[in-house]
């Protein structure tokens, strides 16, 4: 454990690929911040930007505003003049005109999970209408409006938090959070995040406790992982490991396996070749499945080559046909991100019930999921977990039953599924550490205290 000066208060900022929090600590409480905005202390890490140009909306306001002006808007695609591009050969220069298909009159874009995208280093901005927004730039909007909560000084220190790899190149992602931060008035550190949440964990158990723990963090976007030895008042890091698995990734495996059923995959159509003859096949949704499964992308399935078919196979009878209207719907009035709330919701409620309904009234789907079925589909993210877990204790150099607690943190770690995985390998029950808020404390102990990350510039360890 090393450490730097104190400060007055410890400011912990938790950006989170799906949620985000703000926590304090003065030296005798950790106060997890409430934002009256959005009834409680957990922000979505959500941004919406409207085509007329307007104030965008942040946090749950975003959510909601998409919604509102979105739900049900009928998407049109229109030729677009998409710009210039130069080709070079020999010693001349050709450069050609780009035209595509662009969304006409779509009222906003809501973005979500912005956070995948820092280490991307070919994602430099993102158009969004008229506008190119630098990534940095948009997510400085969300931690502006973190930092409001809790009147935030402008170039006031803060701790925000970071995984142990962002997906992507580590030390161009943490440049990019870093002029956010700075652009949203603030002067970070970085703590990384499975740390934060051992340190949170630690701070509430009895003086004098020794141990050796396992942190396992596994939230919307990636799943983070530490070993810490703790003596006293004092814990030395072993080991930090991290792979870019999250609830995002698992929701998307629902979808294709239980919801593209539901919207005609798997249906057997009939193709009438020359003279009458006819063949049966199963239609899939490969040419479907990139936009679907990413509904940030899904208005551009609004293809003539791509909604003619689906046109064609809707006016067919019985449940083929209403299938394939509720794919229809989802192209043609932008609802896959409903989908996948609805999913998310499922994914939630099969944490504490063997089956639950994946519904989504607007397109006339109630689709029953059962743990059983779930945890089928959670057979190679359970066997990238268990690859996680066994490099983060070699990299330890200690055991399983040397493990005296396995604290979770992170919505996902919830999942029953996960934790019985987790169970079987370390031989005891898990610990689960404020769920949602874990991070943000440790944090704001972390900044306070002075703690130094012990990641290095590119951030392995």
């Amino acid at each position: 454990m090393t450490t730097q000066r104190e400060v007055k208060c410890g400011i912990g900022v938790d950006f989170g690929t799906t949620n985000s929090s703000v926590a304090l600590f003065d030296c005798k409480d950790v106060v997890n911040v409430e934002f009256p905005m959005e009834e409680g202390t957990i922000v979505p890490s959500a941004i919406y930007i409207r085509r007329t140009g307007l104030s965008p909306a942040v946090g749950g306001a975003a959510v909601d505003a998409y919604f509102r002006h979105n739900a049900g808007h009928a998407v049109q695609l229109k030729a677009a003049d998409l710009g210039e591009l130069d080709l070079h050969a020999a010693d001349q220069t050709f450069t050609f005109q780009i035209h595509g298909l662009a969304e006409a009159d779509m009222p906003g874009r809501l973005l979500r999970s912005l956070k995948r995208w820092l280490g991307d280093e070919k994602l430099e901005t993102m158009q969004i209408f008229e506008w190119e927004h630098p990534v940095p730039g948009l997510i400085a909007r969300i931690l502006s409006y973190l930092g409001t909560g809790i009147g935030l000084m402008d170039g006031e220190t803060v701790c925000l938090g970071r995984p142990v790899h962002f997906g992507g190149v580590d030390d161009v992602a943490q440049e990019r959070l870093a002029a956010a931060a700075a652009e949203a008035g603030m002067s970070p550190s970085f703590y990384p995040e499975p740390v934060a949440a051992a340190v949170s964990y630690l701070h509430g158990r009895a003086r004098g406790d020794t141990g050796t723990y396992l942190c396992f963090d596994f939230g919307g976007g990636t799943l983070d992982v530490c070993v810490l030895k703790a003596s006293g008042d004092r814990f030395r890091i072993l080991a930090t490991y991290g792979i870019p698995l999250g609830g995002d990734v698992i929701d998307q495996l629902i979808y294709k396996h239980k919801v593209f059923p539901e919207l005609g995959d798997g249906c057997p159509l009939t193709l009438v070749g020359p003279g009458g003859s006819e063949r049966t096949y199963l239609f899939h949704l490969f040419q479907y499945e990139e936009e679907l499964l990413n509904w940030q992308l899904s208005h551009r399935l609004n293809r003539p080559e791509v909604v003619a078919p689906v046109r064609r196979h809707m006016k067919l009878d019985g449940e083929t046909g209403l299938k394939f209207r509720r794919l229809h719907a989802v192209i043609r009035r932008n609802l896959s991100y409903a989908v996948l709330r609805a999913i998310e919701q499922a994914k939630i409620e099969l944490s504490e019930r063997q089956e639950a309904t994946i519904e989504v009234p607007t397109i006339d789907m109630a689709v029953p999921i059962t743990r059983a079925e779930f945890e089928g589909y959670m057979v190679k993210p359970l066997d990238d977990i268990e690859g996680c877990l066994r490099t983060v204790l070699d990299r330890a150099a200690v055991s399983e039953a040397e493990i005296t607690n396995v604290i979770c943190t992170g919505g996902s770690s919830r999942i029953p599924a996960v934790q019985a995985r987790l169970e079987q390998a370390f031989g005891r029950p898990v610990v689960e550490h404020e769920t949602f808020a874990g991070v943000a404390s440790g944090l704001a102990l972390a900044h306070y205290h002075g703690y130094v990350s012990p990641l290095g510039a590119t951030g392995g360890q």
